[in-house]
């Protein structure tokens, strides 16, 4: 039976029903409101309440939230109810009186859960995003729809990338950016543009460049000097942040640049430096003699941080258990929090710590006692 016909069949009143109710598939608006906010997506037996869903979608009497809703459970349900993207791609034209309730947004939101399953539509998407005559918020969610929809469909990543470059429009260009970070490894081909976003005025679209850089993975190699510069120079701690995450994912390979770093006047580039080399584990001992040398370091957060990388790299913790538990006695309440917890994940390696931790039982400080007593405990202590 075709989809109209269905349709035609589907809104036939019956005597089980109200006359002024519309029934669709057998079933009242109302029911089915109840019934899609109960649907399993991942669940395939939910595959027989699709026809009935594109009616709900197709149908231009009913409300636009119920159309909505049936919308964005079919969009959940991605494969099981694939024969649902055609309907929404017909849909994508259709703009109605108000750009936040049209067909058209919901349509886009619906497709952008269909992931890599609506990939038929990325040209249509394309077109919207392009097209200046476009809601503003249908261009975004177009946007959204391409991220999800990654390589797919061919042209998806390049229009992602001549957006991320197009300074003209700040807003689109700051979740193209995102959108190609979402891609991972498969957007390597926009690591120039993302590059050149680093220098930005805009700290959060610098943010997202960062963030996105460290998503391509070992992809991102050739960004690691842009990086290192925004870890060490940049006046925002979320990008700096963000661009040791970026160095971290890379991997070893930037391992010799990171070096200098850990003799930066500022202490939170020797935190997050030393920081990086724990993320590689073993794969950092060529550094373990440079960490170990923030043992001693002037600020506890880096003092700590250089242990719990230490211990990462080595597994051996009768070296640094004792001087983490130390810095239970600190002044600093967090990282007084941040030791307890670093010993109780180390377990059974933190066994050398437990002289260290009776003795601060009798601090003079009853926070520190507490928290010593909380770190034997989870040693079974």
């Amino acid at each position: 039976m075709s989809t109209t016909l269905f349709l035609i069949t589907a809104m036939t009143l019956t005597a089980a029903h109200p006359a002024a109710e519309v029934v669709i598939a057998g079933a009242t608006l109302a029911e089915w409101r109840e019934r899609m906010s109960v649907i399993d997506p991942a669940d395939p037996q939910s595959a027989r309440w699709v026809p009935g869903l594109i009616a709900v979608v197709e149908a231009e009497s009913v409300p636009w939230f119920t159309r909505r809703q049936a919308a964005l459970t079919l969009g959940r349900m991605r494969a099981t109810a694939r024969d649902a993207v055609p309907v929404l791609r017909r849909l994508l034209d259709d703009v109605g009186d108000d750009p936040e309730t049209s067909p058209q947004l919901w349509a886009l939101k619906s497709l952008s859960l269909f992931g890599p399953v609506a990939k038929d539509a990325a040209p249509e998407a394309v077109r919207l995003l392009q097209s200046k005559t476009t809601p503003a918020l249908s261009r975004l969610t177009a946007i959204d729809v391409l991220s999800q929809t990654g390589p797919a469909h061919p042209i998806v990543i390049p229009t992602l990338i001549a957006f991320a470059g197009d300074a003209s429009e700040p807003t689109l260009r700051r979740t193209a950016i995102e959108a190609l970070g979402l891609n991972g490894p498969a957007a390597a081909s926009a690591l120039p543009v993302l590059v050149r976003a680093l220098d930005d005025a805009d700290e959060h679209l610098r943010r997202e460049a960062t963030t996105s850089l460290g998503k391509l993975g070992p992809q991102a190699e050739a960004a690691q000097f842009a990086l290192l510069e925004r870890l060490a120079f940049d006046d925002i701690p979320a990008v700096r942040d963000a661009a040791a995450t970026a160095l971290a994912v890379i991997g070893p390979a930037v391992g010799q640049q990171l070096l200098p770093l850990l003799d930066s006047d500022d202490a939170d580039t020797r935190r997050r430096i030393v920081t990086i080399f724990g993320t590689w584990r073993t794969n950092a001992r060529p550094w373990q003699a440079d960490i170990q040398s923030r043992w001693d370091d002037a600020t506890p957060s880096v003092r700590l941080a250089a242990l719990e990388a230490s211990w990462h790299i080595a597994r051996n913790g009768d070296a640094v258990a004792p001087r983490i538990a130390a810095e239970i006695a600190g002044d600093d309440r967090q990282l007084r929090i941040a030791a307890v917890r670093l010993l109780t994940r180390m377990g059974p390696d933190a066994k050398s710590a437990t002289s260290t931790l009776r003795g601060l039982l009798q601090h003079e400080r009853a926070e520190v006692r507490l928290a010593a007593r909380k770190a034997l405990a989870a040693m079974g202590e």
